[in-house]
């Protein structure tokens, strides 16, 4: 190439660069300015294109997550009304939030403000093979007192809350040994 002409795609209402376009000849030359300004009229149209672009695959992206998460309660509604196992349909709604979030794992506590206890009734473990939702691995049904657990405090405040993943470690809660880097409450 001898001559090129070069006009930044650029979307001004975010006054953001996109990318760059260039015309090019082999044979040297001067380019008139309604050449130039066609061009920045070109660049301008790329520009809303590309955007709009972008905007759709991030819509496109929600509405697959949308329908992802309705699929997976549809999922659990459907188990929920084939069986009266309340283990097994706890089981898997730990199994189905751990998914929906990307987890590696899921619990599920019972809050029983009577007693003053958070009491641990269903949990899933992604990283295990062995674990499904028919033989939930045995839930340990010891109740923790809600004074002494952070994430009973997290879950009495009823505001999600992130905590270090060993959070209540001393009193036994699942996943808080197993190498966990966060958790959400």
């Amino acid at each position: 190439a001898v001559s090129m002409l070069a006009v930044p795609v650029v979307l001004f209402t975010k006054e953001k660069l996109q990318g760059v376009i260039t015309v090019q000849t082999f044979e040297a030359r001067q380019f008139a300015d309604n050449e130039t300004k066609f061009l920045e009229t070109v660049a301008g149209e790329m520009a809303i294109t590309i955007e709009n672009a972008r905007l759709y695959e991030q819509t496109d992206s929600q509405l697959r997550q949308k329908v992802n998460e309705l699929s997976t309660l549809q999922g659990v509604s459907a188990h929920i009304a084939a069986t009266l196992n309340l283990e097994e349909v706890l089981t898997l709604i730990a199994y189905q939030a751990a998914h929906l979030v990307h987890a590696d794992a899921a619990a599920i506590y019972e809050l029983r403000s009577d007693a003053g206890m958070l009491e641990l009734v269903a949990q899933y473990d992604l990283r295990d093979p062995r674990h499904n939702i028919h033989q939930g691995k045995s839930v340990p049904h010891a109740g923790v007192p809600l004074h002494q657990s952070a994430i009973a405090d997290a879950i009495v405040r009823g505001i999600p809350s992130t905590l270090p993943a060993n959070t209540d470690a001393k009193m036994g809660m699942p996943f808080a040994q197993d190498g966990y880097s966060s958790m959400v409450c």
